[in-house]
C-alpha cells in the first residue's frame, strides 16, 4: 500500500483510506439522525416546483470541493431534511 500525502495526490477527491473512513462515518451520523427524527420533518415538498433548479449554478464547478462541504450543504439543506 502507497502513503501518499495530501500534496502528492492529483485530486481533491482521492481519499486516503483514514480520510474515507473519518468521511463515511459522518455520512452515517447524518442517516441516522435523520432516521431519528424522520416522524417530526413534513410529508410535502417544502420547496416550489423550480425551485431547487433555479438555485443552482449553470455549469458543474471547476474545482472539487471538499468533502466537508456536501456535509454542510446536505445538513442545512431544506429539501434534504
Amino acid at each position: 500500500m502507497v502513503n501518499r500525502r495530501r500534496s502528492e495526490r492529483q485530486s481533491a477527491m482521492d481519499m486516503t483510506g483514514e480520510e474515507f473512513k473519518k468521511y463515511g462515518y459522518q455520512v452515517v451520523d447524518w442517516i441516522a439522525n435523520y432516521l431519528d427524527r424522520v416522524g417530526e420533518l413534513p410529508v410535502l415538498s417544502q420547496v416550489t416546483p423550480g425551485q431547487i433548479k433555479r438555485s443552482q449554478r449553470g455549469h458543474a464547478p471547476e474545482v472539487a470541493r471538499a468533502w466537508t462541504n456536501f456535509l454542510l450543504m446536505s445538513t442545512a439543506s431544506s429539501c434534504l431534511a
